[in-house]
């Protein structure tokens, strides 16, 4: 397994030679589409028969929903346009800065509207950013948050941008063959952070990624053993980056299900990080499973000015990140809801 660094050792000595400029997240924005889809949408015979594919697969989670009771469902009329836009005006009413400012768009959609052509083009027109702004479509699946938070991290410290939007979709039910034993587990959502220099101790203090040459691509690994490996690996580099220890870290949000957290926190040894289950009320939403727990977990107390927060993940296909933060000041979830928020 070879590793690659987003926040590298020559983005430290940027760092130094930019003042110690910190990096944070200092808006949220959480969008879910308003039709609910509860588990008895599915016939018991449906049901019974993914309950005996699980049991003959060594690997699988017995629970077919995986702790899933419920996901929401864009209705015909919406398009995924349409949610990623509501979760980055959220986003940036809480960060309380003009649509302008924004230089840096980094979007990321499981399911595009159009896959030719690059998405954040129509987000950017739907936003009116200014056409300073450079605009990228940023794919690493699951762990593409982790990545755009780590490239803009890194703009930022060179001095190439200065107020970053990063904005995540999953709409998965558009393309989803509902009979198939995967689809239960996903939900459609959107979610956007604006991110740009902070003051004092708060910010972005290291980010690491993992890349294996035994993931096929496409496919996600079946053995939790490998993945929850993977997972340690990549917070025990990071928090030794940031020159902490894993008792130190009081959140830990990720995108896998909950069951998969807790092996995550019990290998790497975060008996003092809480974290927050988003799946019960929105399945699997990729990429936007991590910033939509960030925002939750604020809104219900979970984390505070000046903790330490541990995000971490994979992607389908063997890549694995984790970045190690301390939280900023100040409420940034007020509102910062839209739609039919759990």
């Amino acid at each position: 397994m070879s590793r690659f660094t987003s926040s590298s050792d020559n983005a430290g000595s940027t760092r130094q030679m930019t003042s110690q400029i910190r990096v944070g997240i200092v808006g949220l924005g959480f969008y879910l589409p308003p039709e609910v889809r509860r588990n008895d949408w599915w016939a018991p015979s449906l049901v019974d028969h993914w309950m005996e594919r699980r049991q003959a697969a060594p690997h699988e989670e017995l629970d077919p929903f995986q702790g899933t009771v419920e996901r929401r469902i864009m209705p015909r009329h919406m398009t995924v346009l349409d949610m990623e836009e509501a979760a980055a005006r959220a986003a940036i009413a809480h960060a309380g800065i003009d649509a302008r400012a924004v230089d840096l768009l980094l979007t990321y959609s499981v399911l595009p509207d159009v896959l030719l052509g690059n998405p954040a083009f129509a987000l950017h027109r739907r936003l009116d950013l200014s056409s300073g702004c450079l605009s990228l479509h940023t794919d690493a699946a699951g762990d593409s948050f982790l990545v755009q938070l780590a490239l803009a991290e890194a703009l930022i410290v060179a001095g190439r941008a200065r107020c970053a939007l990063l904005v995540q979709s999953s709409a998965p039910s558009r393309r989803l063959d509902m009979s198939d034993p995967s689809a239960p587990i996903f939900g459609d959502a959107a979610t956007a952070a604006v991110v740009h220099p902070v003051s004092g101790a708060s910010g972005v203090e290291a980010s690491v990624s993992l890349t294996g040459g035994a993931g096929v691509p496409g496919q996600a690994t079946t053995d939790p053993a490998q993945v929850v490996e993977a997972c340690k690996q990549t917070i025990d580099a990071a928090l030794q980056r940031a020159g902490h220890h894993a008792r130190d870290v009081r959140l830990l949000c990720m995108h896998q299900a909950p069951w998969l957290c807790r092996l995550v926190i019990e290998a790497a040894g975060l008996h003092n990080a809480q974290t927050l289950d988003t799946y019960a009320q929105t399945g699997h939403i990729y990429a936007s499973g991590i910033p939509a727990q960030l925002a939750l977990a604020e809104k219900q107390g979970l984390v505070g000015a000046g903790e330490l927060v541990v995000l971490a993940g994979g992607a389908t296909g063997g890549a694995h990140g984790a970045v190690v933060l301390r939280w900023g000041g100040g409420s940034l979830t007020r509102g910062a809801i839209t739609g039919g928020a759990p």
